[in-house]
This record gives C-alpha cells, structure tokens and sequence, in this order.
C-alpha cells in the first residue's frame, strides 16, 4: 500500500517541478482578452485634462499578436453640437488633436478609433473606445 500511494505521487511531484520550471515572467506575458483601445491606461470612461494632455499614443491592449496601428480617429461634438473628426496618420496623437479635446467642455463626450493590422497587413478589427474630458 505505501508503494502504491508512493507511485501515486510521484507524477503530481513531477509536473510541479516541470511547471515552475517553465513559469514565465508577469512582464513577458501578453495581456489577454478582447481587444481594445488604451490611452494611459484608460480604456474607456472619465480621463482629466492633465491625463489628455500628457498622453502622446493611442494603444492597443489585449491582442495576441502586437498590432500595428496605421491610424487613429477622434469624434466629438463641438460647442455648437457640429460634429467634428480629426485623424492622424499612425498611433500618435498631435497636439492640435490633444488641444482641441482639451478646450472642449466639463463632461463632454469623445470617441477614439483606430485602424490597426497585424504584421501581415491585414486589418483587424477593434472597437471604438469612449471617453469623457474633465477636469
């Protein structure tokens, strides 16, 4: 009987010490799920002025294969309620971009997309992510 529960064991052991042996890192794990847009670390939601201001790149998290952003849209709505895009070429955010979002008012409404594709060129789909500018 103490063999038997012996050989039991062991393989449970093994596959311990093959798991820690091949663990990897936190910081080279691809961030997983569905796909979707990142600026600072805000993925949709309420982001402040300063946070606007300071932010240079739109991202993508959540993919398995790293996407190549080829450009990027905002949507908004200006004081008058005229609809109003501005797009840039890439993942960069230019500075008129950023100051024509920041001058907006106190609890207004923005969206951002993107055009993205994988290494091979083909688009990828991503959602537009949503966001509202405040103080």
């Amino acid at each position: 009987m103490t063999r038997t529960l012996f050989l039991l064991g062991l393989p449970i052991v093994c596959l311990g010490l093959l798991t820690a042996a091949t663990r990897i890192p936190d910081a080279l794990l691809v961030d997983g799920g569905p796909q979707h847009i990142v600026l600072s670390g805000l993925s949709s939601g309420d982001i402040t002025r300063a946070t606007w201001n300071a932010t240079r790149m739109v991202e993508v998290h959540g993919c398995a294969a790293a996407p190549i952003i080829v450009a990027c849209t905002l949507r908004f709505k200006d004081c008058n309620g005229k609809p109003v895009t501005a797009k840039n070429e890439g993942a960069g955010l230019t500075a008129e971009m950023r100051s024509m979002v920041s001058k907006l008012p106190d609890g207004t409404p923005f969206t951002v997309s993107v055009v993205a594709q994988d290494v091979s060129g083909r688009d990828m789909p991503m959602p537009e992510a949503s966001f509202v500018i405040r103080r």
